[in-house]
């Protein structure tokens, strides 16, 4: 989920369910100031000011303590447990790793940006309700915010509605399909100032998102809980989406009845695109052309510009979906 567009999906979890050592240093007051100075002396000015402005937002939440764990590439901040915020932070890194050596090995030229990225870790939802400033639906379970940079999720342990064994699942589906946002829009493949079709970003998170702390998947894998929410809303009598549609309307990504068709469609548009050479060259060019400065442009003719006929990669994509839904 993308905070600044409200584009509810990922953590909107129906569909999953059927298909280093590392010093934690607390940001807490007294005993503890000279701790939190002494770690945050290694950082960056501007990593000092994206620490102070996740405390600023904590202090309006009344969250309590907050704790810091310096990475290579990520600062984690928040109120979850050490051991959680350790985990998140070797996660994020791995998934750093995955995620240029995929991208970068399709003709991308993507680094990691020059300050660390900020990933807040909350320890529950009455922890997060309170971060967002309000309840916190049955199925968020964060969001990257486009605005503020940050990535923000909470752990699903702690959830008192419950969701025993399969919270971990939850936490590390939510994890790996947020911190692909925060990648993509901080390694170059997407700009934050970009008018940029919200049905690409979510498509670009899912290509990625299988890769998780619990299996063993590989970036770009067949994302099967994805193909199988298609399934099921297309017996379940919804339309197929046509990709213009998707192109030119945020909302489909974004309503109840069609986000989950119009992520599947984005994961298969996507994989469709980089797995497939002339095509991986024409998406490359599309997704540079969108971070070009200048006026607003017509979203479905700089599609067609750069990928050619929609309507002929509509007919391609159906063709591509007509396998899973015969089976």
């Amino acid at each position: 989920m993308i905070k600044r567009n409200r584009s509810n999906g990922v953590s909107r979890r129906e569909f999953l369910f059927a298909g280093g050592s590392l010093l934690i240093l607390p940001l807490a007051a007294g005993a503890q100031t000279k701790k939190a100075d002494s770690a945050e002396s290694g950082l960056s000015d501007e990593e000092k000011k994206q620490v102070a402005a996740v405390r600023d937002q904590a202090r309006k939440a009344s969250l309590g303590p907050l704790s810091l764990t310096p990475g290579d590439h990520y600062l984690v901040v928040g109120n979850a447990s050490d051991d959680f915020q350790s985990e998140v932070l070797g996660f994020c890194e791995k998934l750093g790793k995955a995620f240029l050596a995929y991208y970068n090995s399709k003709g991308f030229q993507l680094d990691y940006p020059e300050n660390r990225m900020t990933v807040v870790i909350l320890k529950d939802r009455k922890s997060y309700g309170a971060w967002i400033g309000g309840p916190a639906e049955d199925a968020i379970g964060g969001h990257y915010d486009r605005d503020s940079n940050q990535l923000v999720v909470f752990d699903f342990r702690n959830d008192p509605k419950g969701l025993g064994d399969q919270a971990r699942v939850v936490n590390s589906f939510t994890l790996s399909h947020e911190a692909n946002h925060l990648l993509g829009f901080n390694t170059g493949l997407l700009s934050r100032a970009a008018d940029t079709p919200t049905f690409i970003i979510e498509g670009l998170a899912t290509i990625g998102e299988l890769v998780q702390k619990n299996r063993t998947s590989a970036f770009g894998d067949t994302n099967s809980p994805r193909i199988g929410a298609m399934v099921q809303a297309i017996r379940g009598g919804s339309s197929w989406l046509e990709l213009k549609d998707l192109i030119a309307k945020d909302e489909l990504c974004e309503e109840p009845e069609t986000f989950q068709l119009a992520y599947a469609e984005g994961n298969l548009f996507v994989s469709m695109m980089i797995k497939n050479p002339e095509k991986l060259a024409r998406f490359r060019a599309y997704l540079e052309s969108l971070k070009k400065p200048g006026k607003t442009r017509d979203r479905l003719q700089a599609a067609e510009a750069a990928l050619g006929s929609l309507d002929s990669l509509n007919r391609e994509l159906k063709i591509k979906a007509k396998p899973y839904l015969k089976r």
